[in-house]
């Protein structure tokens, strides 16, 4: 609107400097100046007229353009005022605008608030009447499933007891596997023991050989000794029935069995004896003695669990190692401070 005010003023301005820029009576002037001199000429009076019209219509327009300057200013102050006013009528209708959106926006929302809270509710009443047949339909289900729940009591019940039978039979055939595995612990424990005398016997044996060797030089030696002295005739005689006896232990293992007699040890020989018991009685004997070092410290005691178990073939065999072994200890007496001490001879006379 102050720009409009503004136009008006311009527009009045100009129109009145226009009728100031075109002298009313200057045609007259000018026509009569423009005649030719055949008219006359004007006279002086008439010039001081002109001057005096014209100085008195400037005048005339210096005023109005003063008064159109002083009206000009007072519509432009009054513009501005205007203008101010509008400005702060149209910040007024702003903010009132500003807050008539917000209302709107905040109105807008409880409306969709309401219209989602209408729709929840429409969505929770269906959910509900679902849940409502669900309900009906899990009550039916449950006392279906208490029926069976008391049919399954029934079959737990038969099957406990079926499982406590079934572990009264388990633990009697572990019972009884337990005692299978021990006898055969015993047993391979046995084989073990005659692998191990029959290593010890053959080692023995070699040893024995090599005594017999011993012998047979010790007899050469003697009997060339007796022709040259007759006077040792005894010594030689000992030694030829220890060289018999010697051969008689070794013929007595060859034939070794269950029904071989134990020999026993005279003077340093070994002798076949009878013996009134029977071989469990031997086995028996040989084993109840712990402090007994017939069979040597190269066989290790047997426990007594397994010392009734063990054959008399193997008990025939400890006798021959017994028997063996005392010959060995009687022709060298080095060796019975090792044997007595728990270690058996390491090498070969």
């Amino acid at each position: 609107m102050s720009r409009w005010f503004l136009g008006n003023a311009k527009r009045k301005f100009r129109k009145s400097t226009y009728v100031f820029g075109q002298p009313s009576e200057l045609g007259s002037c000018e026509a009569c100046i423009g005649k030719p001199k055949d008219e006359g000429y004007i006279s002086m009076m008439d010039w001081e007229k002109l001057v005096k019209q014209y100085r008195a219509e400037a005048e005339r327009y210096k005023q109005e353009a003063n008064e159109a300057k002083n009206e000009l200013k007072d519509f432009v102050t009054f513009s501005q005022q205007i203008e101010a006013e509008l400005d702060k009528e149209l910040n007024a209708a702003n903010l009132s605008l500003s807050k008539r959106e917000k209302e709107i926006a905040v109105l807008l929302q409880e409306r969709d608030r309401y219209k989602e809270a209408q729709r929840f509710r429409a969505e929770q009443y269906s959910k509900d009447m679902k849940l409502s047949d669900e309900l009906q339909e899990l009550r039916v289900e449950k006392e279906n499933l208490l029926s069976a729940v008391h049919k399954l009591e029934q079959k737990n019940d038969d099957l406990e007891r079926e499982l406590r039978i079934t572990c009264e039979t388990l633990k009697d055939t572990e019972k009884r596997l337990n005692e299978e595995l021990e006898m055969r612990a015993l047993l391979t424990t046995e084989l073990d023991s005659k692998e191990d005398l029959k290593v010890r016997c053959q080692r023995l044996e070699d040893e024995v050989r090599d005594l017999k060797l011993d012998g047979m030089v010790k007899d050469t030696k003697l009997s060339n000794c007796s022709m040259s002295n007759p006077l040792n005739g005894t010594s030689i005689n000992h030694e030829k029935h220890s060289s018999g006896n010697l051969l008689q232990v070794k013929n007595g293992r060859q034939n070794g069995g269950t029904s071989q007699p134990a020999r026993s040890i005279k003077n340093g020989f070994t002798s076949c004896e009878n013996h009134d018991g029977s071989p469990d009685v031997n086995r028996k004997r040989l084993f109840k003695d712990p402090s007994s070092k017939g069979i040597g410290s190269r066989v290790s005691a047997l426990p007594p669990s397994l010392a009734s178990s063990v054959s008399p073939v193997i008990v025939n065999l400890l006798e021959t190692i017994q028997a063996l072994e005392e010959k060995l200890l009687l022709l060298h007496p080095e060796r019975r401070t090792n044997v007595e001490n728990g270690f058996g001879p390491t090498s070969h006379p």
